[in-house]
């Protein structure tokens, strides 16, 4: 007894979890008097049963253009795997069952009409084909009740605890698939009616009528008058006072016939650039006439139209820009003499000029404000003007802002505290350089902001005070935001070298003792790597970490000559953290001080604790000490990145090492 209550309430907290899921998941759902486009929502059970529940509602209240349109909202919605096949078939039921009812209710309002007018063979047409429609329907009605069960027994809505909101949806689903039933009722019925009503008025014997129709002539210019006459009879006997009505293309002309069953008219032919228009005449009872005699329609004939074909051509720039000019050339071209025509030209379908030409035009324009960069569509539409027919014509061309050039004068190298100057130009390919644009250097926390001259250039002091942190590699940010639209904004940087004389100064104090000693460990390696070109296996002691960040010991003017030995050793050094950078991805920040990016290459490389360990401490040598730096030692430093590159490949190729030691 204890097992069963247990089981009990386990069941209760297992429903309860589910009832909570599916209501947190639950998005406001379209009303009926929504616009089905600005309807979406996320998917969960509830959800998607009450989106079906809003579609189906349409259905019953015979809005079935709505219907339909909603439900094709439900293809865009990421729906399990598990239910995107029911899903799939439920749309393809629905637009079935809705296309059909919808086509049965239209039917049976021309069947109505026939039979109002005694038309029993037309009317019999359309009762037939709905009563076609309405069988089909039937069977999409069951499959969509089995569609709706299979459908809530997936998302649980069957196996969910009577009243709660998911189950409550189902019941709702199953309402209104009865009120669509109910609604197919109200179709058939009518349909039972009118089939009955068409038996009665079959019996009637009705009198047939003859509708002759000539025309001439059956060649002509689009505009030009059409000289029309005809008769209409009952067995043989002319029917006058009768209304006939000439269907002329889309338009309807209506006249009398004379006492003799005759009739004549002139009509102007349309303005219809195509080859061929066709019409015909037809008599249809009325008043007195209804009951006693049959509709009929003459032949139907075909006018053989006639006009002046026309071209046009244009041409566009493939590139334009915001808020400058462009032109629009292009020509116009006819079968006859040329006459003035209106020329319309749209953008992204928006129409924003027109004018009037003859043969050639020449458009100057400038892209509207606020278009989004990117394809732009012109349609430049020449409107027909009596015998000369129009033309249509669509380009495309790229709304862009023009890419800007920087170009700085500045030192690779500073001293601080000291103020650096920044000089130099921007330019653009296709235009003159931007004036007045804003510019902003930034390094760290210290900027400097400037505009440009007239002539694109610029000059701006950044000053950079005394900071015992602030050395070594870092990066000048060079922000460019143009004032004229055309031009794009942009963003680029510099790397340069800041050299502390004061902590260098301190750190060599700190690290001379210890110097001496490496040194000598340095030189007796350097002679014997001469001796043989194997790595060397011996590492270097430990240490100690600097207290203070790099500096370096040389001069500007030693240190950027490419052939001093100081130089060469701190590149080799640049190279080969840049190896590490790209093919180890250990990321270097420029703040890290030699023994810290020392570590951190240990830890991921510890096959390099020799030679990446010798090559650190020659660059210190380099960058710290006033020893002489000699050119053996720039040539080990050599030896030793090319040590540190054999290591990098042998991590990153596992199997090549194993086969190497096989």
């Amino acid at each position: 007894m204890i097992r069963q209550t247990k089981a009990k309430i386990f069941l209760l907290i297992i429903i309860a979890v589910v009832i909570t899921t599916n209501l947190s998941f639950a998005q406001p759902l379209k009303t009926p008097h929504q616009n089905p486009e600005t309807v979406s929502f996320k998917y969960s059970p509830l959800s998607l049963l009450l989106f079906l529940g809003n579609v189906l509602d349409l259905a019953a209240q015979s809005k079935f253009m709505e219907a339909k349109d909603l439900l094709k909202l439900i293809e865009k919605v990421n729906l399990p795997e598990e239910l995107r096949f029911i899903i799939n078939r439920y749309i393809k039921l629905g637009e079935e069952l809705f296309t059909l009812l919808e086509e049965s209710e239209n039917l049976l309002k021309k069947a109505e009409a026939y039979l109002t007018n005694y038309q029993t063979k037309e009317a019999l047409r359309a009762l037939n084909e709905t009563q076609s429609h309405l069988n089909q329907a039937k069977i999409l009605i069951r499959n969509i009740q089995g569609a709706t069960n299979d459908l809530s027994n997936r998302v649980g809505a069957l196996a969910a605890v009577i009243g709660t909101p998911l189950r409550e949806a189902h019941d709702q689903l199953i309402i209104l698939i009865d009120k669509i039933n109910y609604l197919w009722e109200k179709l058939y019925q009518p349909l039972l009616s009118l089939i009955q009503r068409h038996e009665e008025i079959a019996d009637v014997i009705l009198t047939p009528t003859e509708l002759i129709l000539n025309v001439s002539p059956l060649t002509s210019f689009v505009g030009e008058p059409l000289t029309l006459n005809g008769k209409l009879t009952a067995r043989e006997r002319p029917l006058s006072r009768r209304s006939i009505t000439i269907k002329l293309g889309d338009e309807k002309h209506t006249l009398n016939t004379n006492l003799d069953g005759s009739f004549s008219t002139v009509l102007t032919l349309p303005y219809l650039y195509q080859p061929t228009i066709t019409m015909f005449a037809q008599y249809q009872p009325e008043d007195n006439d209804l009951g006693v005699y049959e509709s009929s329609q003459s032949k139907t004939i075909t006018i053989n139209l006639l006009y002046y074909t026309t071209t046009i051509k244009v041409q566009v720039p493939k590139q334009i820009y915001p808020a400058r000019p462009f032109t629009v050339k292009g020509s116009i071209s006819s079968s006859n003499s040329k006459v003035e025509r209106t020329l319309e030209l749209l953008w992204n379908e928006t129409k924003i000029s027109t004018m009037n030409t003859k043969d050639t035009f020449d458009i100057t324009l400038t892209a509207p404000i606020n278009t989004a960069k990117g394809v732009q569509n012109l349609t430049l539409k020449l409107l027909p003007f009596r015998r000369y027919a129009g033309a249509v014509q669509k380009v495309t061309t790229s709304l862009i802002q023009a890419p800007l050039k920087i170009d700085i004068t500045i030192s690779e190298f500073i001293l601080i505290p000291q103020s650096l100057e920044l000089t130099g130009r921007l330019s653009s390919p296709n235009f003159r350089p931007p004036a007045n644009s804003f510019l902003e250097f930034t390094i760290g926390t210290f900027s400097a902001k400037t505009r440009t001259g007239l002539d694109g250039k610029f000059k701006a002091t950044l000053d950079i005070p005394f900071n015992i942190h602030a050395f070594g590699p870092q990066k000048l940010q060079i922000k460019v935001r143009p004032l004229e639209p055309w031009f794009s904004q942009a963003i680029d940087t510099r790397n340069i070298f800041f050299i502390n004389l004061l902590s260098l100064g301190l750190f060599i104090l700190a690290v001379s003792p210890m110097g001496l000693l490496v040194s000598k460990k340095i030189r007796f390696k350097i002679s014997e790597s001469k001796k043989s070109s194997a790595p060397p296996t011996t590492t270097i002691p430990a240490i100690e970490e600097e207290t203070l960040d790099e500096t370096l010991a040389e001069t500007l003017e030693e240190i950027v000559s490419p052939l001093y030995p100081k130089t060469r050793i701190i590149k080799i050094y640049q190279q080969t953290l840049k190896i590490l950078e790209t093919e180890e991805q250990i990321f270097i920040a420029p703040h890290l001080t030699l023994r810290e990016i020392l570590n951190r290459v240990l830890s991921k490389i510890p096959q390099t604790q020799s030679s990446f360990g010798e090559l650190t401490f020659l660059t210190e040598l380099a960058l710290y000490s006033n020893k002489e730096i000699t050119e053996e030692m720039a040539n080990y430093a050599e030896n030793l990145e090319g040590q540190i590159f054999e290591a990098v490949k042998l991590s990153n190729n596992p199997s090549s090492q194993r086969s190497n030691n096989l």
